[in-house]
């Protein structure tokens, strides 16, 4: 499992579509952003052993879903992807940029496809929406579903 920041190269304009071909060539621990660096290298060098036969006759399938979003089953997860939405109820600031969401539940089933189809090894999956949206894009949907908050972003920090 990686994620969309080892594809997503913010050198693109931001309505850029990314594919599997994508690779992040902007993202260093300079630009702040170790996040989409370590993502983007690890699998690099990952895919690099395979490719060079080093993993011992080891698969390697690579996942990468945009922003996860979804139900939260345990305290530890709301560390994760959905602290945007915490972020959101407490009116704090955020990191602000564009990206793909993709529902959790999705990003599982993926996971079993992928384990139990033939032929995907050696192969990257940008598990993603058809259309980048802003972080922004998240505070009317919310509020549609949660009219009971008060719900905003405020913004720092965007790339």
């Amino acid at each position: 499992m990686s994620s969309l920041a080892a594809a997503q190269n913010l050198n693109k304009p931001k309505d850029a579509i990314h594919t599997e071909e994508d690779w992040n060539t902007w993202s260093s621990v300079k630009r702040g952003d170790p996040y989409g660096y370590a993502k983007a290298e690890s699998e690099r060098i990952v895919f690099g052993m395979y490719n060079d036969g080093m993993l011992n006759g080891c698969q390697v399938t690579s996942l990468n879903p945009g922003f996860c979003l979804g139900p939260v089953l345990c305290k530890a997860h709301t560390k994760s992807s959905c602290v945007l939405i915490r972020q959101m109820m407490y009116n704090r600031k955020y990191l602000t940029f564009y990206t793909y969401f993709v529902d959790v539940r999705d990003v599982a089933k993926a996971v079993v496809e992928v384990l139990k189809r033939p032929g995907t090894e050696g192969q990257r999956f940008l598990l993603i929406e058809d259309e980048p949206h802003h972080m922004n894009d998240v505070v009317p949907i919310a509020e549609t579903l949660f009219p009971q908050y008060e719900l905003s972003i405020k913004p720092f920090l965007s790339p």
